[in-house]
């Protein structure tokens, strides 16, 4: 009968290792989505602005990086437009590493706030950031709903309800 347990205690520890581990990989690849979408969305409006283009230019830039890369999906038009909202909406908060390490000493004094900030902006999707970019009227309203979103890890279907409810507009 102990071997029994032993082996059931042994399965049920395998698979809580897979499934801790399918969490991690997931949640080092949406960190990846953002920091590539944040560095496009830097790219594209630095280049936007310097050249004076006008966000016209991105359903060019979508056709032709479709042209150059057949099948890529999730730079459309409207993709390079949304990526240039999340830059120009998060452009003053640490979101790459490279905004944190500008010098040790700053590094180490925003390291904790920086550390709070990873856990919830990076917990969520870039399609979660989105619908709070387009919903939410101010900063301390996205940042309440980007926590909540994180901790309570809520679909975007979801976290659309939980804005749009009259609860949620009390708040």
């Amino acid at each position: 009968m102990s071997l029994d347990k032993s082996y059931i205690d042994f399965v049920k520890e395998l698979k809580e290792s897979i499934v801790i581990s399918r969490y991690k990989v997931a949640n080092l690849a949406n960190r990846e989505q953002l920091l590539l979408y944040y560095t496009i969305g830097y790219k594209l409006s630095e280049k936007i602005a310097l050249e004076k283009w006008g966000n016209s230019i991105l359903k060019n830039i979508a056709a032709d990086m479709q042209t150059d890369l057949p099948g890529l999906r999730g730079f459309s038009e409207r993709n390079l437009y949304n990526m240039k909202l999340f830059y120009d909406t998060y452009i003053n908060f640490p979101v790459s590493q490279s905004s944190t390490a500008k010098s040790d000493r700053d590094a180490i004094i925003s390291q904790s706030v920086t550390a709070k900030f990873d856990n919830y902006f990076f917990g969520i999707s870039f399609t979660h950031h989105i619908l709070l970019i387009n919903k939410c009227k101010d900063w301390q309203e996205r940042h309440f709903y980007m926590q909540e979103t994180a901790g309570q890890f809520w679909s975007v279907s979801l976290l659309e309800q939980q804005i749009a409810s009259p609860i949620s507009s009390a708040r």
